[in-house]
């Protein structure tokens, strides 16, 4: 029979006291979990699979309670899908997998930035709008590419058929350069450098900073790592949930933005680094409709995560965010989009995935 285990993360400042519990225990559960610690409490299956509830006070404030439930089938092996965390008000609490467990983090409240960033100093001034007098990419050669770097066999799974190498140029105004831009962003941030104060994008084919940001537009789509990503999850093949001839391959779109993306791109906020992202908003292999842009912020309160971006469609917008909710209904990922305090739709975002392939380049230093 199966056992269901939880790993309690404590990532506040604050003991968490053992106030009640439920649940046959393969071990007692810990009296207190201390600040910055953690604790991997085990439920013994029963004939009908198991239940358990534990209830754990913040600090000397017995009003304030996280209170931890979960169950699981007979012959359940992924047991998180049945956890429930509710933490109380000033403190967050997420449930994400990991090697098939369930692992609870607990956070004190707040908004969490990088520290000296913002897209009005950071990130480019320029909008992401390109003069047709320059030099192209095509997205076609890209899609073969990305195509060629896929895993055996996933492309005929989702039925990626070869583009004309010449389809689709990179660099018309309404596709741009965004990775290469956010790439140049981070660049400079990393290299503690100002960005350049142009307001305006560079003309000439031969101005260093363009030609910086179109290399970086190709080391963004890493076509020798993960960049077969951008093809595979925008495949109308591609399932929303776990679900589908897709779902036996690799994850839906909605448990790698919540249990992949969401996760790494706090991780690197934590740690200090704004955090590249990829918006998924084709489903019909118009690779070109997708986005990058580069999240520096992020608030988590319960299961809604809200994203600060600096987007490049968008230069100087200190307040930028998407929000989103991992209890969401099943099916399509929904993503609220709002910009200055009012709600801003730019059409559906199918997934949000990491960008993992980035490695910090010396950007160029510009005359005057």
């Amino acid at each position: 029979m199966a056992r269901s285990t939880v790993e309690i993360r404590n990532e506040t400042t604050i003991t968490l006291e053992l106030a009640d519990q439920k649940g046959h225990w393969a071990a007692p559960p810990p009296r207190a979990i201390r600040a910055g610690s953690s604790a991997t409490i085990t439920l013994e299956a029963g004939v009908f699979g198991s239940s358990g509830r534990l209830v754990y006070t913040i600090g000397s404030a017995s009003a304030r309670h996280l209170d931890v439930t979960w169950k699981s089938g007979f012959l359940d092996r992924d047991h998180s899908d049945d956890v429930t965390v509710e933490a109380p008000q000033g403190f967050d609490a997420s449930v994400i997998r990991k090697n098939e467990r369930a692992v609870v983090r607990v956070l004190e409240s707040a908004r969490h930035a990088v520290p000296g960033f913002r897209p009005s100093r950071n990130g480019l001034h320029f909008t992401n709008s390109w003069s047709h007098e320059l030099p192209v990419m095509a997205v076609g050669k890209i899609v073969n590419d990305l195509l060629d770097a896929m895993p055996a066999g996933l492309g005929s799974v989702l039925q990626i058929a070869r583009r004309d190498p010449d389809w689709m140029p990179l660099t018309r105004a309404d596709a741009g350069l965004c990775g290469g831009m956010v790439f140049t962003a981070l660049d400079y941030f990393s290299a503690k450098e100002a960005v350049p104060a142009l307001r305006t994008s560079p003309t000439a084919s031969d101005d260093p900073l363009f030609l910086f940001i179109r290399e970086r537009m190709l080391d963004s789509l890493d076509l020798r790592g993960d960049g077969h990503r951008w093809l595979s999850y925008s495949a109308p093949q591609y399932p929303d949930d776990d679900e589908g001839l897709a779902g036996a391959v690799t994850h839906g779109r909605r448990r790698i933005t919540f249990d992949e993306t969401i996760p790494a791109v706090r991780g690197d906020i934590d740690a200090g680094r704004p955090s590249p992202i990829g918006l998924i908003r084709s489903v019909d292999l118009d690779i070109g409709k997708n986005h990058q842009v580069m999240a520096y912020a992020y608030e988590q309160k319960g299961a809604k995560t809200a994203l600060w971006l600096y987007d490049p469609n968008e230069p100087d917008n200190d307040d930028l965010v998407l929000r989103l909710d991992a209890d969401q209904p099943a099916g399509r990922l929904r993503v609220t989009r709002e910009s200055r305090g009012r709600a801003a739709g730019t059409g559906p975002i199918y997934c949000i995935m990491s960008l993992r392939g980035y490695r910090a380049q010396k950007p160029p230093v510009l005359a005057g």
